[in-house]
């Protein structure tokens, strides 16, 4: 990783700290918060691989996959987006839906990482278990919606401070001597 890549992991994990105290702050009003922070975040992301897309994908074999996640996930945003006028209980289903699916695949990775021979499937691990148990709190408390958004700010600042736990961490590198 390099000092830039470090340099804007670092910020991006201290906006989301500050985005997980605003929410935890208000949790009545946090629930607006929570739908804006989805819907930017899945619009950032389908953004960054249309460009991926756009500027080395479509060149590769089975690169219109890429295409398909960034449609995707621009229309995951947009309709995100939208879900601030209806009832708070279906946005609660999404939010449970989307944190439970985002720890299963940490769940599923954690296979291929240790089979791959890395010391890091032990993060992966804890990160998905508590996804699962994140999800769990949220399934539990479903009916209010201010401990279901507490739950979520709680859940993003941990992701803050592992992603900012991430880029502080010395990567290894390979030298080959000559």
């Amino acid at each position: 990783m390099t000092k830039m890549q470090r340099l804007r992991e670092i910020i991006a994990g201290l906006l989301m700290l500050l985005c997980a105290a605003l929410i935890m702050l208000d949790p009545e009003d946090g629930y607006i918060t929570v739908t804006v922070i989805l819907s930017v975040s899945l619009l950032v992301f389908g953004v960054r691989w249309l460009v991926y897309y756009l500027t080395m994908a479509r060149h590769m074999v089975n690169g219109r996959w890429s295409f398909y996640t960034a449609a995707f996930l621009i229309d995951l945003g947009i309709f995100t987006g939208s879900l601030t006028d209806v009832p708070r209980a279906y946005v609660m289903i999404y939010l449970i839906a989307v944190n439970g699916f985002s720890a299963l695949v940490s769940l599923l990775r954690v296979r291929e990482i240790r089979s791959l021979g890395s010391s890091r499937w032990r993060f992966v691990l804890a990160q998905g278990i508590t996804g699962v148990i994140m999800t769990i709190a949220c399934i539990v408390f479903y009916r209010s919606i201010s401990t279901v958004t507490l739950v979520f700010g709680i859940g993003l600042a941990y992701s803050a401070c592992v992603r900012i736990a991430q880029a502080l961490r010395r990567t290894a590198i390979v030298y080959i001597p000559s």
